[in-house]
């Protein structure tokens, strides 16, 4: 006769739940760390672009949204692996509270990677209307909150990093003028000094006769 029961199904712990929710992150910390490099490289682009144009202040806005959200990976990505260490630990009962809490935190991060996700808002950088404009100064307020001194200062060395990168690709631009129009040149400036000075000599030679000739008394 058989086990009228069956068997008993292991209890889902509290632990298992941290792990299973663990690897959920991972997984959309993996998708998200894809899809978000092509809104980073674009943003990189758009600041170069408005370097070009001379405006500074959206090629700013590009290059603090671009730390402001590989800040957002570099965080989740350590927590995740904090939270792997405590979860593997004997005395999981102990940091439970811990783990929970930084899960909860985890899933928050994520939620806010993925609103980062959208090529369409870089864009937006770029323009002038109305609803361009509303939305760099929303970006810009938000990023004034969550944004440290060092953070602030971080972006503007790379900014004046891609200053003057473009500031020496302007001068290689720039013809060379050979050694030797420069010496013709100044030659060629030299003889015709030289060629004024002797008319000059002509002339005044010449009119010396008229003005003697002009002075002497008519003869009776």
């Amino acid at each position: 006769m058989g086990n009228a029961f069956g068997k008993h199904k292991p209890k889902v712990t509290s632990k298992d739940k941290a792990i299973l929710e663990l690897k959920v992150q991972r997984d959309k910390l993996k998708q998200y760390e894809k899809k978000l490099q092509t809104v980073l490289d674009r943003e990189l682009q758009v600041a170069k672009e408005q370097l070009r144009l001379k405006n500074h202040h959206a090629a700013r806005l590009a290059l603090s949204k671009k730390k402001y959200q590989q800040s957002l990976l570099e965080k989740v990505s350590t927590q995740l692996l904090t939270l792997e260490q405590l979860t593997q630990s004997i005395e999981f009962a102990l940091v439970e509270k811990q783990v929970v809490e930084g899960l909860k935190q985890g899933t928050q991060v994520l939620s806010d990677l993925n609103k980062e996700m959208q090529l369409e808002d870089v864009e937006k950088l770029m323009d002038d209307s109305a609803d361009a404009v509303a939305y760099q100064n929303q970006v810009g307020e938000m990023l004034s909150q969550v944004f440290s001194e060092e953070d602030e200062a971080d972006v503007m060395a790379e900014l004046d990093q891609l200053i003057e990168t473009q500031n020496q690709k302007v001068v290689q631009v720039l013809p060379d003028v050979p050694k030797n129009d420069i010496v013709e040149a100044a030659t060629t400036q030299a003889d015709t000094a030289v060629d004024s000075t002797k008319l000059k000599s002509k002339k005044v030679e010449q009119e010396k006769p008229a003005k003697k000739m002009l002075h002497e008394p008519l003869s009776a």
